[in-house]
């Protein structure tokens, strides 16, 4: 209100500023995996997939096909929340919107705590599959339950920092799922997922809006991330062992 939606714009653009600049100066840490070819020969057996067929195999598009239904879920939360808050649980539109911006901020730590979980732990599909049902399991309260504005918003922050928290070890488990050197074609071909989810869901979520069932909204966002992890347990991780197993044999 203070800035007006123009001022909000032009403030949002100037924070990506700094970003990009913290990007560049410590880009050297980016640096995963060699650039140049082992020079040892490697038979054609040994020689991982790459290309279409890279991107086509199973690990691929069960990755693919986890990032887009998490997205699914997510658009329903960042189109609908307010609308489902304020038409289905009698919450006014101020108080909808602190629910929102509770489980954006949560999302934001969330991200946070699940870095520093992953760079400590090898399992990361555990911690995914335990902070997913949960968040689902808060989102499922809030489907069915009417509460009033603060557990609503506490409650929703929870589940942000879950779904937050789970979203960096799925990158890792994507990361050591890509063979040596093909990183960027895997996340490239994986994130388009998540614009696809996106864009996707949330014209039937307005449709059961319009129908007189806004409190099912939330309820199908829950389903989704529950489904979304069968195709995580799908995905097999094994290329981010290759590069090791070649350096014992030298």
């Amino acid at each position: 209100m203070a800035l007006g939606w123009r001022g909000a714009l032009l403030l949002v653009g100037l924070l990506g500023l700094p970003v990009v600049v913290a990007i560049l100066w410590q880009s050297r840490i980016l640096v995963d995996q060699p650039r140049e070819p082992r020079r040892r020969a490697i038979s054609s057996a040994s020689m991982p997939a790459s290309g279409t067929r890279l991107l086509l195999s199973r690990s691929v598009l069960m990755f693919f096909a986890f990032f887009t239904i998490s997205a699914m879920a997510g658009a329903g939360i960042s189109s609908w929340l307010i609308t489902v808050l304020h038409q289905a649980r009698g919450l006014a539109i101020e108080a909808a919107s602190s629910v929102l911006t509770g489980y954006m901020l949560g999302m934001i730590g969330g991200v946070l705590v699940g870095g520093w979980v992953a760079d400590r732990t090898a399992r990361h599909l555990p911690f995914v599959v335990i902070l997913t049902v949960g968040a689902a399991a808060l989102l499922f309260l809030i489907g069915f339950v009417s509460l009033a504005e603060l557990p609503t918003i506490g409650v929703l922050f929870l589940a942000g920092v879950m779904t937050g928290a789970s979203r960096t070890p799925r990158d890792v488990m994507v990361k050591d799922a890509a063979p040596p050197g093909q990183i960027g074609k895997v996340f490239g071909f994986v994130s388009s997922g998540m614009s696809l989810g996106g864009a996707i869901m949330p014209v039937p979520f307005g449709m059961i809006i319009d129908a007189g069932r806004p409190d099912l909204v939330l309820v199908v966002v829950a389903a989704l991330l529950l489904l979304s992890l069968l195709c995580a347990g799908g995905a097999r991780v094994r290329y981010r062992r290759v590069p090791a197993a070649m350096a014992a044999a030298e």
